[in-house]
Formats: structure tokens, C-alpha cells, sequence
């Protein structure tokens, strides 16, 4: 059983520096989150390979416009990153062809990705996908993102879910330093502004 922490202790405000190629950024230590009347952030501690993650609750009303957000400061001469999320690995339930995020830097073009639709017992993909996810117990996928024009250095990644029960726990920008590991790297400095 898993427990949901106090939002009142949830107050974001987290900012990110890049150093080795790299931001790896824990989902509990967001910049920003919105939501609409009814729906709220929560940080389910411990879930995941390290520190905790985030949710929109309840699962059982429309996600709308909900999102939350993580500040970075990043090196200049870049045009784009590869972002890598991880998410934990919920089944299909909502939406039988999979559950839907949105991420994209404020200011450049966002992408939408499906990242579950094969996490079913369809004969083609329980030994495939199926069971290989579930002993893993989290889904990562890697989107190539543009960034924007920025002038101090400092970049804000939208993250949306399309669908309830979308669990964030860890979002790495890999700019040439990301070596995958089994708990995705060290999370990078930061300080709360």
C-alpha cells in the first residue's frame, strides 16, 4: 500500500542546473503544477526506483488542462535535447489503445505519446512487452524535443497527462551525458526559488 503525502508540503519551486550532459530531475521536486477545480497533484512517496511519484487525482474525473512543470538551466548552443520519462507501468484501463501524455518545452512544439498500448495480454505481446514491463515495474520513453529561444539559459518542460492515472517518477534531459542505469542516473542539483 502506498502512501499519499500532505499537498500542503508540496510546494514546488524546484530549479534544476545541467552539468555532464545531462538533468535528472525526480517527479516529487517539480517547478509548477496546475489542475482543474476538483482534480489535485499528489506525491505517492517511495513509489518507483527512488525517490517518489505524481499524480493527478482523483483518477475517476477528466484530466482537462492539468499539468506539471520542471525548470532548468541548461548550457547554451543547443537546438535540442532527447528526454527521457518514466512512468509506472499502469495498464490500459482507461482507454483500451493506451494512455496518452503530452511533454514539450514552453515556447517549442509538444509531443504526444502513447506509452502503454501494448501493456496487455494479447497473445502477441504478453511475453514481449507484458511480462517484461510488469517485473520491471516502470515504462520509459525517450522523445527528441526542440528547444526554445532562451535568453537567461532557462528552460520549463510541460508535462500533460491525457488520461487518469498516469504515474510520473522521473524525467532525465540528455544533452550527450545519460548513461541508462537501473535508477536513471543521480538526480542533478537543485534549489528551490
Amino acid at each position: 500500500m502506498f502512501r499519499i503525502s500532505d499537498p500542503a508540503n508540496a510546494i514546488g519551486g524546484y530549479v534544476f542546473t545541467g552539468k555532464d550532459g545531462y538533468v535528472a530531475m525526480e517527479a516529487p521536486h517539480y517547478f509548477e503544477c496546475d489542475a482543474s477545480e476538483g482534480m489535485e497533484w499528489k506525491i505517492i512517496p517511495d513509489m518507483g526506483r527512488t525517490l517518489g511519484g505524481v499524480t493527478l487525482m482523483p483518477y475517476t474525473r477528466p484530466v482537462n488542462e492539468a499539468s506539471v512543470s520542471y525548470k532548468m538551466k541548461l548550457p547554451e548552443g543547443m537546438d535540442g535535447v532527447k528526454v527521457i520519462v518514466v512512468l509506472k507501468s499502469t495498464l490500459a484501463f482507461h482507454n483500451k489503445d493506451g494512455h496518452k501524455y503530452s511533454i514539450g518545452f514552453r515556447g517549442a512544439e509538444s509531443k504526444t505519446v502513447n506509452f502503454n498500448k501494448d501493456l496487455n495480454e494479447d497473445p502477441k505481446n504478453i511475453y514481449t512487452v507484458y511480462y517484461p514491463t510488469v517485473a520491471r515495474r516502470v515504462i520509459e520513453n525517450e522523445t527528441e524535443l526542440q528547444l526554445p529561444v532562451s535568453n537567461d539559459g532557462y528552460y520549463t518542460l510541460d508535462f500533460k497527462p491525457l488520461d487518469p492515472a498516469v504515474v510520473l517518477e522521473k524525467i532525465i534531459v540528455d544533452f550527450g551525458g545519460y548513461k541508462k542505469s537501473y535508477l536513471y542516473m543521480d538526480e542533478s542539483k537543485c534549489e528551490r526559488k
